[in-house]
């Protein structure tokens, strides 16, 4: 069987203001996969964390979405001075996927980019 490769944009020229979160994604057939977070400001600082859900809704209709989001261990970084982040993750089991932005500081906008191998 083929492994699938999908290369979503989880986030696009969002403001580094506060707390940001990616829509959720389906990861029911995702195996491994990274995050990987641009900014456009040098003093951009904060935490970037991939979170998991398994809310048993099998798909997204417009207005309902998973509620109930955990950190997965081992997958955050802190950002200082804008650095280029990324997190990858060797195992994922999960049904719903999303990235979470807790801004410390700086400004700018930031981009963050998933790569995802899936059954």
């Amino acid at each position: 069987m083929p492994i699938k490769k999908n290369n979503p944009v989880m986030m696009s020229k969002v403001s580094n203001t506060g707390t940001q979160v990616s829509s959720a994604i389906d990861a029911s057939q995702i195996f491994s996969g990274s995050i990987q977070a641009e900014f456009t400001d040098s003093s951009a600082a904060g935490t970037l964390v991939l979170q998991a859900s398994n809310d048993p809704i099998e798909e997204l209709p417009k207005g309902e979405a998973p509620q109930n989001w955990s950190d997965i261990a081992d997958a955050s970084a802190t950002v200082s001075s804008g650095a280029l982040t990324l997190i990858s993750v060797p195992v994922l089991n999960y049904r719903w996927l999303r990235c979470k932005w807790t801004r410390s500081g700086g400004g700018g906008t930031f981009d963050v980019n998933g790569f995802f191998q899936a059954n």
